[in-house]
């Protein structure tokens, strides 16, 4: 729970501190990100909606597990349901991370480039533990 508070948090706080800023000159776009027109910025707006929604979707989701002390398979099916709104936020953050990064350093590329290579291995490890997760535990076990 404390996960997905931290990434609501952190996604909320990006939500209107957009990479590249607002445009700050007299006129119609007066106020208007900066790199609204870009298809990275475009990304990055989806993926940290998802992240915070999922986010803040798994936290509830902690909350009402706590209703059904007395039934343990529907207090289990809450918490993987929030799990795996986490899971999916912790993708989509570090997709808005990679788009948001890439929107602001699009003139350089190698830095884009190398930023993007960096940040990807984590959906390698992502991958590789959710792997290692339904190996281990049965998936249908979770399946309602």
């Amino acid at each position: 729970m404390l996960v997905a508070t931290l990434i609501a948090t952190a996604t909320f706080a990006a939500g209107f501190n957009i990479p590249g800023g607002y445009e700050a000159t007299q006129g119609p776009d007066e106020g208007m990100a900066v790199l609204v027109r870009e298809a990275s910025f475009k990304a990055f707006v989806i993926a940290n909606t998802i992240a915070v929604m999922c986010s803040t979707s798994s936290i509830l989701c902690y909350f009402f597990a706590a209703l059904y002390n007395n039934d343990d398979n529907k207090t289990a099916q809450r918490y993987m349901n929030g799990f795996f709104l986490v899971l999916i936020s912790i993708v989509a953050m570090t997709v808005g991370f990679l788009s948001g990064t890439y929107a602001i350093l699009v003139h350089s590329l190698g830095l884009a480039g190398a930023t993007t290579i960096i940040a990807s291995i984590s959906f390698l490890i992502i991958f590789h533990e959710l792997r290692r997760f339904f190996i281990y535990f049965k998936f249908k076990e979770f399946i309602v």
